[in-house]
């Protein structure tokens, strides 16, 4: 069913108008040329841009009444070989016109899956999809719509994306880091060791089905979300239950996905790793993974067993478990977290910001911003910034509705 209410509104260089809908209605042919150009452009084989994250999250949402999960299809301008095609714009829609990736904060990467020939601009993005402005938060390389075109936040600066390089094996993985001067896998190694000694067996799963090892890892997380003080992203419904369906997701047909493996386009699924000492889980990872590219997403440890660094046993576990079934990258997402540096091959910026359609809505937005950036940076905006920071919790779990 068609979606927005108001007409799309195109720029006067005469692009073509958008056709806007839900995931579910895409026909097998829009999702095979989606998943074309997510297999074919390096920039995009991150699970995140493949047609079944977006799938997933609108089917989770819509489950808790959250029908709010479109995709945009775009016509690109003609290519300079004589070739046309679609791209794909992927959101989720909000009050007034305004918009986030699918998911929101827990959509790590986003923007537009378009061929190289794609050149429509933000604003015309925006107005053929019936959106007054688009929030970024993890904008990758190769975003060059909204990238170009945007106004950074205030309250945001760019950010750098972290990457661990698999490239010839997990061997060469550890050569790469001693390069880079660290020795902190040699370290995990002893971690590993001296598990095995004190809890005798130390076994790691790839994908472990058992919803034990599935509810502990729900709970440590909620649990380092009060100890840390950020957001329990868990407390909304529809996120669990995102998270199950992307632990579950599976190619339908097995015979078709072993076709695919063979040519390395196998499609998107998701990876729950456990590592057990002692028959006892320890440590869990919820990643994604499309093709050669994973992401990890949900990490989380028994803080029982923290002077076994548990965690990074883990992490090691994965990236080795990872490179022996053809991965090539795992994306860590932003380096927020110190111990992603332990890991990290390769570095790239990501960009966070707003994209806005011009008119009077958007400058009255944009004034109040203005007023609230002044206030919290006057020598005597203590109040302002006090303020900000009791509402920033409030504000981040309405994101989540």
């Amino acid at each position: 069913m068609p979606f927005p209410s108001r007409p799309p509104q195109i720029d006067p260089a005469g692009a073509a108008p958008a056709r806007v809908v839900r995931p579910s209605a895409l026909s097998d042919e829009e999702i095979a040329a989606w998943e074309t150009l997510h297999r074919s452009r390096p920039e995009l084989a991150s699970p995140y841009f493949h047609p079944t994250f977006t799938r997933l999250v609108a089917e989770a949402r819509a489950a808790h009444a959250r029908d709010d999960v479109r995709v945009a299809l775009l016509p690109s301008h003609e290519s300079a070989s004589g070739g046309t095609g679609t791209a794909f714009f992927p959101f989720q829609r909000g009050r007034w016109g305004r918009a986030t990736p699918p998911g929101g904060r827990l959509c790590d990467f986003h923007g537009v899956v378009a061929p190289d020939s794609f050149r429509r601009n933000a604003i015309d993005v925006l107005r053929g999809s019936g959106l007054r402005s688009y929030a970024f938060h993890m904008l990758p390389p190769g975003q060059r719509t909204f990238a170009q075109a945007t106004r950074t936040r205030g309250d945001a600066s760019p950010g750098t994306g972290v990457r661990v390089n698999l490239e010839g094996g997990f061997d060469a993985f550890l050569r790469r880091r001693e390069a880079l001067g660290s020795k902190r896998h040699k370290k995990v190694f002893q971690f590993h060791r001296r598990m095995r000694r004190e809890r005798s067996e130390v076994t790691f799963t790839w994908h472990d089905p058992d919803p034990q090892a599935w509810e502990r890892l729900l709970a440590w997380k909620r649990a380092q979300y009060a100890a840390t003080g950020f957001c329990d992203v868990l407390a909304a419904p529809w996120v669990s239950d995102l998270l199950a369906r992307c632990r579950d997701a599976r190619p339908a047909d097995e015979s078709t996905a072993k076709k695919s493996r063979e040519r390395g386009a196998e499609g998107f699924r998701g990876v729950f790793c456990t590592l057990r000492a002692g028959g006892e889980v320890v440590a869990a990872h919820l990643a994604l993974r499309s093709g050669p590219r994973l992401h990890a997403w949900f990490p989380a440890y028994d803080p029982s067993a923290r002077s076994l660094s548990p965690g990074n046993v883990l992490m090691m576990e994965l990236l080795r478990h990872a490179a022996d079934r053809g991965v090539t990258a795992v994306d860590l997402g932003r380096d927020d977290e110190a111990y992603k540096a332990d890991y990290a091959t390769d570095h790239f910026p990501l960009l966070s910001g707003l994209a806005e359609t011009p008119g009077r809505a958007t400058q009255v937005a944009a004034a109040a911003r203005r007023v609230r950036d002044l206030l919290k940076s006057h020598p005597a905006g203590a109040p302002a910034r006090a303020a900000a920071a009791w509402v920033r919790p409030l504000r981040e779990r309405l994101s989540l509705r």
